[in-house]
C-alpha cells in the first residue's frame, strides 16, 4: 500500500477554502440532515475534478493540469508503472464524471478501457474482456459501484484510488479485484490523498482502530450520531 499525499494547486486551495467556509456557516443544518456526508461532495470534487463545480475552468483548457494537482500526479504514477511493458493498472473513482476527465488525458497516450454503471452492459463487458485479454489495453478506469465487486482483474497488479471510498468494505472489495486467492504476484495499491483536506482527515480515521471503533457504524462514517465529526473533518488541525 502506498499513500500518495498531494498538495492542492493554489487555485484548488482557494476554491476549497471558499466551499469549506460555506459548509461551516451552514453547520447546524448539515449535521441535522438525513445524509450529512453528502454535503462534503463539493469539497471532494475540488481535490480531483474542480471543473465540476467551477464553470470558469474546463478540462479542455491548456493550463488545466496546472490547476489539478491530483490528476497531474496520477499521470506521473501511470508513466512510472507502465514503463514496464507488461504492467497493467486499474483506476477507481467513486463517481463517473471524474473518470471522463481522466479518460480525456490518459487516452492521449494509452489505450483505456472503461467500466461504469452508465454504460450498457454489453459495452461494459466488451471493455472488460479487452482489458483482460489484449496486452495493449493496459488501463481500466471504473467506478467503485460498478467495478469494485464481483470481477476478477488479476491481469493487473496495480490498483489506484483516484478518490478513496469513505467505506472501509468498499476499499477492501475493490482491492480484491486484482488480488484473488491463488494470485502469485504482489498487488500494489496507490491511494491519492490531498493533504490538509477532508479526504486526509477521513483517511486518518479509517487507518486507526480507534477511529473505526468510534465513528464507523454499519461500515459507514456516522456523522449524524457524532456531530463532532463535522468539526474534526473541517478543522485546520
Amino acid at each position: 500500500h502506498y499513500t500518495e499525499y498531494i498538495e492542492n494547486s493554489e487555485y484548488q486551495r482557494k476554491l476549497y477554502m471558499r466551499i469549506q467556509d460555506d459548509l461551516i456557516n451552514d453547520r447546524m443544518n448539515i449535521v441535522k440532515s438525513l445524509n450529512p456526508l453528502s454535503k462534503f461532495l463539493h469539497l471532494r470534487q475540488v481535490n480531483g475534478s474542480p471543473e465540476l463545480i467551477d464553470g470558469a475552468i474546463s478540462a479542455n483548457d491548456k493550463d488545466y493540469l496546472s490547476k489539478n494537482a491530483k490528476l497531474k500526479r496520477l499521470l506521473e504514477i501511470l508513466e512510472d508503472i507502465l514503463a514496464e511493458p507488461t504492467e497493467k493498472a486499474v483506476i477507481f473513482s467513486n463517481w463517473v464524471e471524474p473518470l471522463r476527465t481522466l479518460y480525456k488525458f490518459i487516452s492521449k497516450r494509452y489505450k483505456v478501457c472503461c467500466y461504469t454503471g452508465t454504460m450498457a452492459s454489453d459495452e461494459r463487458e466488451k471493455h472488460k474482456q479487452a482489458f483482460i485479454n489484449d496486452p495493449e489495453r493496459r488501463i481500466m478506469i471504473g467506478t467503485i459501484g460498478a467495478l469494485g465487486t464481483s470481477h476478477t482483474l488479476t491481469v493487473a497488479r496495480n490498483v489506484i484510488f483516484y478518490d478513496s471510498p469513505w467505506n472501509p468494505a468498499d476499499i477492501e472489495q475493490a482491492e480484491d479485484r486484482c488480488h484473488r486467492p491463488g494470485t502469485a504476484n504482489s498487488v500494489f495499491v496507490y491511494s491519492l490523498i490531498t493533504k490538509n483536506t477532508v479526504d486526509e482527515k477521513v483517511h486518518k480515521i479509517l487507518s486507526k482502530k480507534e477511529g473505526t471503533a468510534n465513528y464507523i457504524v454499519d461500515n459507514e462514517l456516522d456523522l449524524r450520531s457524532h456531530p463532532e465529526l463535522f468539526d474534526l473533518l473541517l478543522s485546520n488541525d
